[in-house]
């Protein structure tokens, strides 16, 4: 690039001093150097610092997709949710909360966010490569006689019920995807459950699971 700029220097400098400035060559020179100059800045554009922040903006991003809340049943009933990156990078640190809680239509005032715990994972942040589906676990179902509870999985909810306990009714959890690099983005789940065995779940948008309206009776 130093060789082309010298060069443009040089065929102006000439122009300047001689009535070579008004002839075909000239210009003809002086335009290839420039065209020559301004491929050589979209290069270093692209591949440097400026072209790192303006890749996001481009189709290469990550993009992540929630697909569908699912039960498993073990020793509990677990619900866990599926993340699919349909981009094309890796979503790197990636990190799901639970930023608000609605029970009954009422914000749970004491509620603190909390973040949740990757399938398989004892830790909250985790990269998804390009293509790649992973779970996250969401909720868990303890259905025992005499200690029937549904709780949030995270390992940040210290014992405490308003930080992971949710309440008989009708409960709307917000869950906020965070990561490194990309954009974070809010979805609502929803859930049903009453006290005892029973209990619906969907993501916003979607069709609950168990029941038609989310109502067992």
């Amino acid at each position: 690039m130093e060789a082309t700029i010298s060069a443009l220097l040089n065929n102006i400098n000439n122009g300047l001093n001689r009535p070579y400035l008004f002839s075909p060559e000239f210009w003809t020179l002086t335009i290839s150097s420039l065209i020559a100059l301004i491929s050589s800045l979209v290069a270093l554009f692209i591949a440097g610092g400026i072209g790192s922040y303006i890749k996001p903006r481009i189709g290469i991003k990550p993009e992540l997709e929630l697909l569908v809340l699912n039960r498993y049943i073990q020793a509990s009933h677990y619900w866990r949710l599926s993340i699919r990156n349909k981009g094309r990078e890796t979503a790197k640190s990636v990190q799901i909360d639970v930023t608000k809680i609605i029970d009954e239509g009422k914000k749970r005032k004491n509620f603190i966010p909390v973040p949740l715990r990757w399938t398989h994972y004892n830790c909250e942040s985790r990269d998804i490569l390009p293509k790649q589906t992973v779970n996250i676990d969401v909720l868990e179902h303890i259905s025992k006689i005499g200690n029937e509870k549904v709780k949030l999985i995270t390992n940040h909810g210290g014992g405490v019920d308003d930080f992971e306990v949710i309440k008989n009714g009708y409960s709307k959890i917000t869950i906020t995807v965070y990561l490194e690099n990309g954009t974070s983005f809010t979805k609502m789940i929803e859930v049903s459950w009453h006290g005892g065995a029973f209990l619906d779940t969907r993501l916003e948008g979607e069709k609950w699971h168990l029941t038609k309206n989310g109502r067992f009776i």
